[in-house]
């Protein structure tokens, strides 16, 4: 595992942090939603490079939104598929991971620049309150055709992410993979670049530490103290996985 940047680790609290936040689209699933929903309708070409773009930095991340919305307009049929879409394509270990951060009764949120009822899914799924959830509210007409989105949301605004973070008093560690992530890193107390799923330079070269496995396991290694470490170990359900995450965080 590589840290970045040494000097900044100078920064980073010992853990435990009082908030772990994460990015969903390439950090917990492996999926960008509205690139799975391009690829669908044959839209891919001009959808993805607005994607990549706005991961990247190059666009801003509410502008990509908007046209790529406007080509998509996605029927709430679509979105609900959308939902079962990731949770089949979740990132290696990302459940376990949930399931040990949940064992430990931590804070768990999830800020992504996605459909706020498709991570509402994942969100359900893994037992993480919808209220610690943030991300763009679509509407639809009462057939179920996209109607619009939601213009005042934080993806919008030019603290993009970093708006949700405030009213978030404490430490907090935040885990993403792009651009976007990036941003934060003023407004968290240790920033973990996730590239297992795609390298972005941009957040890799700010990031505290770099996660550059197929796993998130990982990130356990950072987020948790070794008391929390422990206690996870200890536990049957919990045992393979924090070996893992150790085994894993510690490669040359």
């Amino acid at each position: 595992m590589e840290y970045l940047h040494i000097q900044r680790m100078a920064r980073v609290p010992k853990p435990p942090y009082n908030y772990i936040i994460f990015d969903v689209e390439s950090t917990l699933c492996s999926i960008e939603g509205m690139d799975f929903l391009a690829a669908q309708k044959g839209r891919m070409t001009e959808v993805g490079e607005l994607t990549r773009s706005a991961m990247e930095g190059v666009m801003p991340f509410g502008e990509s939104f908007r046209k790529r919305i406007e080509i998509l307009r996605p029927s709430l049929d679509e979105v609900r598929a959308l939902g079962d879409a990731y949770l089949a394509h979740c990132v290696e270990d990302a459940k376990p991971v949930l399931q040990a951060l949940e064992a430990l009764e931590k804070k768990v949120y999830l800020i992504s620049g996605g459909f706020w009822r498709t991570i509402g899914v994942v969100a359900d799924a893994c037992r993480i309150p919808r209220a610690h959830t943030f991300a763009c509210r679509l509407s639809f007409h009462r057939d179920g055709a996209y109607r619009d989105y939601d213009h005042g949301s934080f993806i919008f605004s030019p603290e993009g992410k970093r708006a949700p973070l405030h009213h978030l008093r404490g430490t907090k560690a935040y885990v993403g993979d792009a651009a976007t992530d990036a941003a934060v890193y003023d407004d968290v107390h240790l920033l973990i670049g996730f590239t297992g799923v795609v390298h972005r330079q941009v957040l890799a070269e700010c990031a505290d530490v770099l996660v550059t496995t197929k796993s998130l396991a990982p990130v356990l290694h950072y987020l948790l103290s070794t008391e929390e470490q422990s206690l996870l170990a200890e536990q049957r359900k919990f045992k393979s996985l924090m070996e893992k995450s150790r085994m894993l965080a510690t490669l040359p």
